[in-house]
């Protein structure tokens, strides 16, 4: 391969790698940033349905039991929000 061609190839490996194309589309490996995004899309009571799955395999993450109770919350279900406050502990 000749030279000039090798500065051209590297160019377009690096903007390949930048690529925001992925970051874009959430990942299944994320399943809390897709809850997330479903929330924020307007979808609060599928989230929260993700999100009791994501608490009960991982208790001990407050970021999923805070965004979980924030979901429910939003999706009229107060009652089960409530019920989680317990765990959440004595955060202002």
């Amino acid at each position: 391969m000749s030279r000039p061609v090798m500065p051209w190839i590297m160019s377009l490996c690096i903007l390949a790698a930048w690529s925001p194309g992925q970051a874009a589309s959430p990942s299944p490996l994320h399943p809390h940033e897709t809850a997330l995004q479903m929330h924020r899309a307007g979808n609060p009571a599928g989230a929260a349905d993700l999100l009791h799955e994501l608490h009960r395999r991982h208790p001990g993450d407050q970021r999923i039991l805070y965004d979980l109770i924030a979901a429910l919350s939003a999706a009229g279900r107060d009652a089960e929000a409530l019920a989680l406050r317990p765990a959440a502990g004595d955060v202002v």
